[in-house]
């Protein structure tokens, strides 16, 4: 089992389990800036998929693969610059 740890809080941020990678709640809470309660909630509620690992103190991950593929499509999605030069000045947003 391999294991990324965050030196400041000894919690892992990436692991391999069962010949799959995972990112922790935390990676993905800090990428879409919500809590990681929130990304529990989601794969609570099916929105992303996820595993709540007993051998981590009960923390919850989420496929490495699925987050990666996620974050390019937002990365990939120009909405936010057509909305912002169609609005010009007018437009804000976070």
């Amino acid at each position: 089992m391999k294991i990324i740890m965050d030196n400041d809080s000894k919690k892992a941020h990436e692991i391999q389990f069962e010949n799959i990678r995972y990112v922790s709640c935390r990676v993905v809470a800090d990428f879409y800036e919500v809590s990681s309660r929130t990304v529990q909630n989601w794969i609570k509620e099916g929105k992303i998929s996820g595993k709540q690992l007993a051998e981590y103190n009960g923390e919850y991950f989420v496929p490495a693969e699925e987050f990666e593929y996620l974050k390019k499509k937002i990365e990939e999605d120009d909405t936010e610059d057509v909305v912002k030069e169609f609005f010009e000045d007018e437009y804000f947003y976070k």
